[in-house]
């Protein structure tokens, strides 16, 4: 005969029974969870480029590894991230996005999606940056999401939240010029004239924020009535070269990835930055080998004139902005060499007919890049200084009048406006752009030679 438990001690296993059948259920709930997150979504997306073989190969090996690793974050992250590199931008963020299904705690891919949507989808991109910065924080995103946000919040007119975002951002940051560059614009539009000088001083001290935050400062200084103080900014402001990009770890990783005819364009210009002209000019051609562009074939043609193959490098040039004559910084580029070469043989030959022909070339591709881009000041310059040579001052006088509007610290532009008015008739006038060019840069002789011959006569 078998004893009966004990009620206590049937309940007390009765219970233990459903605790471990719970038990079991979660941990089959959870496996089945992974199991589907883990299973690929949809096949990789395909993006070829027949043009450039070399890509067309990277581009095929990357998606063969996410095809062999289909629940791979990595994989398809590292895809996405060539696909970026080389301007795959839709194709770049369904990766990311499958990325951040297969790995919902790495912040990586929701920030490279946003960055893709600021550039494509502006409605889309707060979303994805505030994402950014729930998934862990940020990570070694944070800074640049937070900034990012903030700016778009900026735009659309939400300052209380721009600026919490702002003040958030370390003193030691690299990027923290960019906070108070964002906190000065706000400051000023709610006329807290104090709080805006105190950001945009310190903005205005990176090369990265210096031009517009002088646009602000002046804008700041007609807000307190001075008049003078405000174009003094804005003409420091128009001295300002374009800014270098904020870092981004995330962009700069991709940068690293172009491949092929990208890759050797992007290497050229560093190459050109540095004066390595000869292996500047070898990376235009071997991509002028699989396709003759106009930025290739003035990429070689102006390194190669610089490297000392001048008729080769000026028929290159020239093919290139008859390609498109349009793009006013090809244009100026032609005259640029035109006029230097021009220049070089009259100071070897004085008078020499030789140069009147690449000085009425130089004058008329400038007078084009004026005409196309009425900003650029490079070309109001070499169209100034082309008729000055030409023995033309009058017809130098209008151009160099728009480029010193354009750039008034620029120290050719008034030194030329000066030089052309005196020899003009119009000595006054000549004295004030002289001095101006004497002030942007005391070290150079020029300026003061020509106000003591105006003074002479």
């Amino acid at each position: 005969m078998v004893t009966p438990e004990p009620p206590v001690q049937s309940r007390r296993r009765s219970r233990l029974l459903v605790l471990l059948a719970v038990g079991l259920l979660a941990v089959g709930a959870a496996w089945w969870v992974w199991g589907r997150k883990a299973e690929p979504s949809a096949e990789p997306p395909v993006a070829s480029a027949p043009d450039d073989p070399e890509l067309d190969v990277a581009l095929q090996k990357a998606r063969q590894k996410v095809t062999g690793e289909p629940t791979s974050a990595a994989a398809w992250g590292e895809y996405g991230s060539l696909l970026l590199a080389n301007q795959f931008e839709r194709e770049s963020d369904r990766c990311f996005e499958e990325a951040a299904r297969l790995d919902p705690a790495n912040p990586r891919w929701p920030y490279a999606r946003a960055r893709i949507a600021v550039k494509r989808d502006t409605a889309r991109a707060p979303e994805l940056l505030r994402r950014t910065l729930a998934v862990g924080n940020g990570g070694p995103f944070r800074v640049h999401a937070q900034l990012a946000l903030a700016d778009l919040l900026l735009e659309q007119g939400k300052h209380d939240e721009a600026a919490a975002l702002y003040r958030e951002v370390p003193d030691a940051d690299a990027a923290r010029a960019r906070a108070d560059l964002g906190l000065g614009q706000i400051a000023l539009a709610a006329r807290d004239f104090d709080a805006a000088q105190r950001h945009l001083s310190r903005a205005v001290a990176d090369a990265r924020s210096a031009r517009a935050a002088r646009a602000l400062l002046a804008e700041l200084a007609r807000g307190r009535g001075d008049e003078a103080q405000a174009a003094a900014h804005e003409k420091a402001a128009a001295a300002v070269e374009s800014a270098p990009p904020w870092p981004d770890p995330l962009l700069e990783y991709v940068v690293s990835l172009q491949v092929g005819q990208r890759a050797r364009l992007r290497q050229a210009e560093e190459f050109e930055r540095d004066g390595r002209h000869a292996e500047a000019a070898e990376l235009h051609l071997q991509c002028l080998a699989r396709e003759r562009t106009a930025r290739s074939l003035v990429g070689a043609g102006f390194n190669l004139a610089q490297s000392g193959s001048l008729d080769r490098g000026l028929a290159l040039m020239r093919e290139g902005v008859q390609k498109d004559p349009s793009d006013a910084r090809n244009c100026t580029r032609l005259a640029s060499v035109l006029f230097a070469v021009a220049e070089l043989e009259l100071h070897r030959s004085p008078g020499s007919s030789r140069a009147r022909p690449w000085l009425e070339e130089a004058a008329t591709h400038a007078r084009r890049a004026a005409e196309a881009k009425p900003d650029f000041a490079p070309a109001y310059l070499y169209w100034g200084l082309s008729y000055k040579l030409l023995g033309d001052p009058k017809a130098s006088v209008d151009p160099l009048r728009k480029g010193v509007a354009v750039r008034p610290d620029d120290f050719e532009m008034n030194l030329g406006l000066g030089q052309v008015l005196a020899a003009s008739g119009n000595p006054a006038e000549a004295e004030r752009w002289l001095r101006n060019a004497r002030e942007i840069d005391p070290k150079d002789p020029r300026p003061e030679r020509e106000l003591a011959a105006i003074g002479k006569k």
